[in-house]
């Protein structure tokens, strides 16, 4: 496990999310869910799914997934594993919804990725995190 308990796969899983690439973030640490069957990590996975659709122009799976998103990580705030989920949480219910139904995250994406930074130092110049095969 790496800091705070959290496995090392986390680190590069936000620092694919704050990059913007959800898929690769989703793919390096979908492994720990499964193993771990951890309501958190299924709640960090189904808001990058959830971004990662909002990209690609899907409404209402954008929907679904943030409110599960939401769901799966409330019972975790305020702090969980050192992750400051209540920031996280507050951050994605900042973002708007357009009258088409579309979701639009804005800047509280950057609100997202420093709120599950927390457990760690941020990008200090270390190495790039290794892309899942």
């Amino acid at each position: 496990m790496g800091l705070n308990g959290l496995p090392p796969a986390y680190e590069d899983f936000v620092r694919f999310f704050a990059a913007g690439d959800y898929l690769a973030a989703n793919q390096v640490l979908e492994h720990c869910w499964r193993e771990h069957r951890d309501n958190f990590y299924k709640g960090v996975l189904q808001l990058a799914v959830a971004l990662h659709q909002q990209r690609n122009g899907r409404p209402e799976g954008t929907r679904k997934l943030l409110n599960k998103a939401l769901e799966n990580l409330a019972p975790y705030a305020p702090v969980y594993l050192g992750v400051d989920v209540a920031r996280l949480l507050s951050a994605v219910r900042a973002s708007e919804w357009r009258e088409d139904g579309a979701y639009v995250p804005g800047e509280a994406v950057s609100e997202m990725a420093a709120a599950l930074r927390q457990p760690w130092s941020g990008d200090d110049g270390g190495e790039e995190p290794v892309r899942p095969g």
